[in-house]
């Protein structure tokens, strides 16, 4: 399928290119990056090529473009995308997965949870605010050797959007199984929208639909109102889930909670304070068990330092002796010079981390720094956590462009 898809689309482009007058213009995108880094394991030397791109696109009556990946050490060119539009429709074609309101979510880099050959979005004119998607998940056309003994004719993902009156809508049916000789079909709809409620900000979410090729009902609502009064700042959550984490790449989970929570900031500069206070009830099922999580904080920034610090409780119901507290300070006494220093203190098991960095940028793209300490990310979630016997130094050169 792949194959005749850009077949067909290369072939308009290539006719469009010859019968269209019309001054092409290119652009590129990417980054690269290089690292000389020495820690205690030893020298390191790496150099990184990020998603180099170039994209042709001509202006003229029929608007289309091309973009290609460019690999410049295996000196390679791939297609990325093909895009091209009349006064019926407009039609892009791009490698790989795409998300889709729910039925494909993305991962914590932004890349979508299904794995596919390449997608298609197609838009028409005359119908303002429709969008249909397909999705080569699995199969490719064979010209030689015809259909496969047991081969599903449809192994792929079909959706349909379509936006009124403030509200996405959205439906989708889909292969979930990557196995060409069978099929585990999932189906189902989503609605959401966004309310102002004058005083408050209102959001909601819906699914329904049919899960793991037998017809298992899945179903989702949730909402999330917001509202700001000066330094006070109001929230309110709901979600009632059933079977949704049975949706194959929607990434959602099964979840019957409530939460309500408040939170104030207040700035007498260079200081700003907050504190933020959540009664959370993680099962409805079980709506006596709750817990109440509660956080203060207080920051300073000028020109030269940049300090904060924090403290949290995870529950001041149940465990209110368990405290964690951050503190993180920064100070650039001269240009492009930075000393910054981060400490972390749990009571629970009563543990301490702490780091030094110093950093020096020779130029926009170029920088020096040194690092020292017990407080950084070992697991890579995104969090620092207390190393307390594995105390981590590294110094490192690193260069860096966006283009």
């Amino acid at each position: 399928m792949k194959k005749l898809l850009v077949l067909l689309v290369s072939l308009f482009v290539l006719t469009a290119v010859f019968a269209a007058e019309a001054t092409p213009v290119v652009s590129w995108s990417g980054s690269a990056s290089f690292t000389l880094g020495v820690d205690e394991k030893g020298l390191d030397v790496s150099g990184v090529l990020i998603k180099p791109k170039v994209s042709w696109s001509p202006s003229s009556d029929s608007q289309f473009g091309v973009s290609f990946g460019i690999d410049l050490i295996g000196k390679s060119l791939t297609l990325s995308s093909i895009s091209f539009e009349n006064s019926i429709f407009a039609l892009t074609y791009a490698n790989g997965a795409s998300a889709f309101q729910y039925f494909v979510g993305t991962n914590n880099d932004g890349n979508p949870l299904m794995s596919a050959e390449g997608n298609i979005e197609v838009t028409l004119s005359g119908v303002e605010g429709l969008t249909l998607v397909y999705q080569d998940i699995l199969r490719r056309v064979d010209y030689n050797t015809g259909v496969l003994a047991g081969e599903k004719w449809f192994n792929d993902f079909v959706g349909v959007k379509y936006s009124v009156a403030g509200v996405d809508l959205a439906a989708a049916f889909y292969d979930a199984d990557t196995v060409a000789t069978a099929n585990t079909f999932e189906y189902g709809v989503n609605a959401k929208t966004s309310l102002d409620l004058g005083i408050a900000t209102a959001d909601l979410d819906g699914v329904f639909g049919m899960v793991d090729g037998i017809n298992t009902t899945a179903y989702g609502i949730s909402e999330s109102i917001k509202a700001e009064f000066s330094i006070v700042t109001l929230t309110q959550t709901f979600a009632w889930k059933e079977n949704v984490s049975m949706f194959e790449y929607a990434g959602d989970s099964d979840a019957k909670e409530l939460t309500v929570g408040a939170e104030v900031s207040y700035e007498i500069s260079p200081v700003t304070l907050g504190a933020k206070a959540t009664l959370k009830i993680a099962d409805l099922s079980s709506p006596t068990e709750f817990t109440v999580p509660v956080s203060v904080n207080a920051s300073f920034e000028n020109d030269m330092v940049n300090a904060d610090v924090s403290a949290a409780w995870d529950d001041v119901v149940a465990a209110a002796e368990n405290l964690t507290v951050d503190a993180n300070a920064s100070v650039t006494p001269v240009d492009k010079f930075t000393l910054s220093t981060s400490v972390k203190y749990l009571t629970d098991g009563n543990e301490f981390g702490y780091n030094a960095k110093v950093s020096y940028a020779l130029d926009d793209n170029t920088t020096i720094c040194a690092f020292y300490g017990t407080l950084y990310d070992k697991d890579g979630n995104g969090s620092a956590d207390i190393n307390k016997d594995d105390a981590q130094w590294y110094a490192k050169l690193s260069w860096s462009v966006s283009f």
